[in-house]
């Protein structure tokens, strides 16, 4: 076994510094979010919100504050979270930036939070909502439990004529057809191409989802 002179010692001690700094800088970038401009995710959200000066949270206007909640709540929680703890009037119209758009990648749990300052769940936000890939399943969900508990329209169109239920059942996505159904969703709804949620589901085998909607 070899033995280290101090010179290698020093030098893996140097690194092993470096390491322990790193680990902590991403632990905390993760749990407790640092606003300072010379955070590189801060930095992104300003530049993603379009946002000049790199401010730090507290000294943004109403204005900027609702610019650059999207990119907060899409890029690091921690950062939405302390958006919305120190800017305590960013709630009702000022969150039409964000919302619904926002609602394409957002962590689920800020949903109820934005609706009880003011966000609408409306169309918009259901088309929005759906956008979200089938991979992220559970997530969706929750989204979607969230704005159709709020009041959301269970059958709003996407641009392409689509309702939730019939997106659902072509992505073959159960669980979320078993929730739209329950909260009213008609399955004799047919798409442009006059398609209806039956139908998508047999197109991709989908026998389950074929069983719990009608002919």
């Amino acid at each position: 076994m070899k033995v280290l002179n101090m010179r290698e010692l020093n030098c893996c001690a140097a690194i092993a510094s470096i390491l322990l700094a790193l680990l902590t800088a991403a632990c905390s970038s993760q749990s407790n979010f640092d606003d300072d401009p010379r955070n590189i995710v801060w930095r992104e959200v300003l530049a993603q919100a379009g946002v000049a000066g790199k401010p730090r949270i507290r000294e943004l206007t109403l204005a900027e504050a609702s610019l650059v909640l999207g990119p907060c709540v899409a890029m690091n929680p921690s950062c939405a979270d302390l958006l919305l703890e120190t800017q305590p009037d960013l709630r009702g119209p000022a969150l039409a930036t964000a919302w619904p758009h926002a609602l394409n990648d957002m962590d689920a749990r800020f949903v109820p939070i934005l609706l009880e300052r003011g966000a609408v769940a409306n169309e918009a936000a259901m088309v929005h909502a759906m956008r979200r890939p089938r991979e992220r399943g559970e997530q969706r969900l929750a989204v979607i439990s969230h704005l159709l508990a709020a009041g959301a329209p269970v059958d709003a169109e996407n641009f392409d004529g689509e309702t939730a239920l019939q997106q659902a059942a072509e992505q073959s996505d159960t669980p979320l057809v078993q929730l739209l159904l329950q909260h009213g969703a008609e399955p004799g709804r047919r798409n442009r191409d006059g398609l209806s949620a039956r139908q998508l589901a047999q197109a991709q085998g989908a026998d389950e989802i074929v069983a719990l909607l009608p002919e």
